[in-house]
């Protein structure tokens, strides 16, 4: 694995995208401290991916769109200005209520109830 100065790392993670944020992962050991998803509008999370969603949900603070289904995620991180959220065919039980949620799909989950957000379409 590399060792790079934290600000180093910080700042080029700031630059890319998704995918070449993910290619790093393997390679840099202070991935998850350095991590900028900050700058993803729309995060996919694939099987490979699914670590990411265990990072502070402070990280994503402008991703306004997240598509993890058919993951078997248990739980989903309240990601603060998400406006699409995408979690068919997971193990969910419950799902965040996330003010400002415009569009939630959230079927083939086990879940109890499904929260109330005034002015977001659900699809189950």
């Amino acid at each position: 694995m590399l060792s790079f100065p934290g600000d180093l790392i910080e700042y080029i993670f700031g630059f890319l995208n998704q995918n070449e944020i993910l290619v790093l992962r393997p390679v840099c050991k202070e991935f998850k401290k350095h991590v900028a998803l900050r700058v993803l509008y729309d995060l996919k999370i694939i099987r490979e991916d699914i670590h990411l969603l265990d990072l502070n949900p402070k990280v994503f603070k402008n991703l306004k769109m997240l598509q993890c289904s058919g993951n078997q995620l248990t739980q989903i991180p309240h990601i603060e200005g998400l406006k699409i959220l995408y979690c068919s065919c997971n193990l969910l039980t419950q799902i965040p209520h996330i003010e400002g949620l415009k569009e939630l799909r959230c079927s083939y989950n086990q879940l109890t109830e499904i929260p109330q957000i005034e002015g977001c379409h659900t699809i189950n």
